[in-house]
């Protein structure tokens, strides 16, 4: 009896320590969502900021990273400014097709031609399909370009500013910018005439379309998180950006 004792207590202890081995995880560490969201964040800090404002051809390549948009897209970002891709001896239009009608832009090749430049690359890239008016202000500007839609993002890079003439008057387009030598993809159309300082880049001019310019002007708003009543209620999307020359 004794002896069936034993046997049965060895058998009990063998069970308990192959239950414990089982148990205990491979190294001593169970991988979790810290680990997960550490790893995220790592690479995100490694691509943010970017401020490169070389505009050589030699450091222009497109990132395999993608950022991922609110409306579920995936926006392309690259490294540095394109490199030039328009004919200055051409003359470029820019016909953007909204959810609520199409807006004409004479580019402005000749007097601003690197801002052109820019704007007629990332429309060719699709980089605008998918993407909202997200601030407007009537009586004032609507602003879009951003691939976030909440007017942070931009494509990747930053470009300086070149010089240029004219006012911001009604249909006047310009770059948005956070200071100056900061353009990226971000543009704004005047709605009225409007006295600002001459801090934004003015690359095109509405020439056909200005009725849509109203009618998202117009559209209804709410307080924004930083308290402006510009944030729109239903926001208008870009659905196609066309470039045509003549």
């Amino acid at each position: 009896m004794k002896k069936q004792n034993l046997i049965l207590g060895v058998i009990v202890l063998l069970i308990l320590v192959g239950v414990g081995f089982i148990l205990k995880p491979q190294g001593g560490k169970i991988p979790g969502q810290s680990d997960f969201f550490n790893e995220n964040l790592g690479f995100e800090e490694s691509n943010a900021g970017n401020d490169n404002l070389n505009l050589t051809e030699d450091n222009f390549y497109q990132e395999e990273q993608e950022t991922e948009m609110e409306n579920n897209q995936k926006q392309a970002s690259w490294s540095s400014p394109p490199p030039q891709i328009i004919d200055p001896n051409q003359d470029y239009l820019a016909v953007l097709t909204t959810s609520v009608g199409q807006i004409t832009i004479d580019l402005l090749e000749k007097k601003t031609p690197m801002t052109v430049n820019n704007f007629v690359f990332l429309a060719n890239e699709d980089f605008y399909k998918g993407v909202i008016f997200h601030r407007v202000i009537e009586g004032f500007m609507i602003q879009g370009g951003c691939p976030r839609g909440d007017g942070t993002g931009g494509p990747g890079y930053q470009f300086p500013d070149e010089p240029f003439e004219g006012q911001y008057t009604r249909g006047t387009v310009a770059m948005a910018n956070a200071g100056p030598n900061t353009n990226g993809s971000q543009f704004f159309i005047m709605h009225q005439d409007y006295q600002l300082a001459s801090d934004y880049v003015i690359f095109g001019q509405v020439v056909e379309g200005m009725e849509i310019v109203d009618k998202i002007a117009s559209s209804p708003v709410k307080t924004s998180p930083n308290g402006e009543a510009s944030l729109p209620v239903d926001p208008v999307t870009i659905t196609n950006i066309e470039i045509i020359t003549r």
